[in-house]
């Protein structure tokens, strides 16, 4: 068990309780100002040698409660439970908030899970707190008891000292994931809501995409899930915020949308905004556009990489693909290809994914019309440089082996693709009969 998930309250009054001592008592105030610079000093267990001290010379139960509490900042935490036992022994307080702390830590550190609940309970019962009820809530998680862990969290969130810390963060997000987890899922609306509208919360974007919007879908709710992520970037116009929103419109296909908030917000987005225009109109097969906007970023940025995928698009504009209208995207692409390399050279950097993606186009090209199959294969194996399992890849050198005649070399590199990967591209199960063929394989 997390010992972050107890954080007792540390709380010392060293000058109220030195002025209820005795006036001979001078020794007894000097060790006890001794103990608080030592505490506050970080050196906890020389402190807590003072207070036990302190309190075998006065019996003073004050004393003890300190040994106890700075053992446990020292790491002593069985000595700790030991000191805090005897706390409440001796002063019949059991309902002691900071040693029933220290107690139930220690059973958690033994293993008896239950034992720590029921005192916690207890304790939450005669006075609650954000610290009991967030350890409460924790420990029921641990045991696989989320219902029970839920009204904790529900505490946890709408406690006015949870404001501001992750206390509140991660109670909010246990709270919803109970709900969605138990089918409860119209109880948690209402706590999606505020996570996804408010800015104090993270989205974390994986979840976003896959269960969050999938939520709002299924139960038809895309209006609340787009008005929330609306409010959350009104009141903080972010990029970050902007492309949640963006991608929220995408997911449930309001495409129009999306493309009418990028353009309202092209000062925030930039280029990022023109990058998420192009994958918008390339899905939506609107290609002209997407090349237009391509070569627009190449003029605005020099970077030739967007110069290369617009050939790409260009490419899949072309209603007749020969040699001869295949000349100026290969053109272009190697004239991108050849310009990128020098200013990533000059950068000291090295070749990314796109790059690899415009050298495997460029290079199947090359091989797949019989322009030339060696230089094709040159600019695939770069690619595969770049990323060495990728499907794409590996299928376009095995077929450059092919287009060479070397069908047992072809075979070779083609079977580097897992056997389930192929039935998902129609191009590598064709690939793989036609190279089958070759070795005469039926």
């Amino acid at each position: 068990m997390n010992r972050l998930l107890i954080s007792t309250t540390l709380s010392f009054f060293v000058a109220l309780h030195a002025s209820n001592l005795s006036d001979n008592s001078d020794s007894t105030q000097k060790y006890m100002f001794e103990a608080a610079d030592l505490r506050y000093a970080g050196k906890p267990l020389e402190a807590s040698k003072i207070y036990q001290k302190l309190y075998d010379d006065t019996k003073d139960s004050y004393f003890l409660k300190q040994a106890a509490l700075t053992k446990l900042q020292a790491g002593l935490l069985k000595e700790a439970a030991l000191s805090a036992e005897e706390y409440q022994n001796l002063t019949k307080d059991y309902d002691d908030e900071d040693t029933n702390l220290i107690i139930a830590e220690r059973l958690i550190e033994s293993n008896d899970i239950n034992r720590a609940i029921l005192l916690l309970e207890r304790m939450n019962a005669n006075s609650p707190s954000l610290n009991t009820h967030y350890v409460l809530a924790n420990l029921y998680m641990s045991v696989k008891q989320p219902l029970k862990a839920l009204p904790h969290f529900i505490a946890c969130y709408e406690d006015e000292n949870a404001s501001g810390t992750t206390i509140k963060t991660r109670s909010l997000k246990n709270i919803i994931a109970i709900y969605v987890d138990n089918n409860q899922v119209e109880d948690s609306f209402k706590y999606f809501d505020i996570f996804l509208s408010s800015n104090e919360y993270d989205i974390e974007i994986a979840k976003f995409g896959q269960e969050y919007i999938q939520i709002y879908t299924k139960l038809n709710r895309v209006d609340k899930l787009i008005d929330s992520l609306n409010k959350r970037f009104q009141e903080n116009e972010s990029l970050e915020n902007a492309r949640y929103l963006i991608f929220a419109l995408l997911q449930v296909k309001r495409n129009d949308e999306a493309v009418a908030f990028i353009k309202n917000n092209e000062t925030l987005l930039g280029r990022d905004g023109k990058e998420m225009l192009v994958e918008i109109y390339a899905n939506n097969n609107d290609l002209p556009k997407a090349v237009e906007i391509l070569k627009e970023i190449y003029k605005e940025s020099g970077d030739y990489i967007y110069l290369g995928f617009s050939a790409v698009y260009e490419f899949e504009l072309l209603e007749h693909k020969t040699k001869q209208s295949l000349e100026p995207i290969i053109n272009t692409l190697q004239f991108s290809i050849n310009n990128r390399k020098k200013m990533l050279e000059q950068q000291q950097k090295g070749l990314n994914r796109e790059d690899a993606v415009l050298y495997n186009f460029m290079g199947y090209l090359l091989i797949d019309y019989d322009i030339n199959i060696d230089d094709g294969m040159k600019y695939v194996e770069v690619a595969l440089s770049v990323e060495p399992n990728s499907v794409e890849y590996i299928d376009s050198l095995a077929w450059g082996f092919y287009k060479k005649g070397n069908c047992t070399k072809a075979k070779e590199v083609f079977d580097r693709i897992p056997k389930s990967e192929i039935p998902k591209l129609d191009e590598l199960q064709e690939h793989s009969n036609v190279i089958e063929k070759c070795m005469g394989v039926k």
